[in-house]
């Protein structure tokens, strides 16, 4: 994982810095943790993971400017069918290890990326209308 500044030297407020002052500093540079579990996703999302930052907050401050390259935006995309899903669990009135727990059993074991693709594909039916 690699992360570098998160606020530019000149600007010592806080993250929550409003819109304008953000555009003017450049966004940090992150790359996505290399997760083995959902538990690693999950806290990567909230809380932040070696040290980096909570990516959901990079998301709030920065939008999709925090992950510029093409490997960065296929990797996030990836990534968030499964933020999705566990936000859509906890949502449904699960807790965190809740929902954690429930997207490790339907991994049953297999990579991150067949859940991913599993998901996708379960969503993608779900909006043509499939039960």
């Amino acid at each position: 994982m690699q992360v570098n500044q998160l606020h530019s030297p000149t600007n010592t407020g806080p993250p929550s810095a409003s819109n304008s002052e953000s555009e003017k500093r450049a966004p940090p540079q992150y790359t996505l943790y290399a997760a083995r579990t959902i538990h690693d996703i999950w806290r990567e999302w909230e809380e932040g993971i070696a040290g980096g930052p909570a990516l959901k907050d990079l998301e709030e401050q920065w939008g999709h400017r925090w992950r510029p390259t093409a490997a960065q935006k296929i990797a996030w995309c990836r990534r968030m069918v499964l933020y999705t899903e566990l936000q859509r669990l906890r949502a449904s009135g699960r807790s965190a290890d809740e929902a954690v727990a429930e997207l490790e059993a339907l991994r049953a074991g297999r990579s991150l990326r067949k859940l991913q693709d599993q998901l996708r594909a379960q969503q993608k039916q779900q909006q043509s209308g499939g039960t």
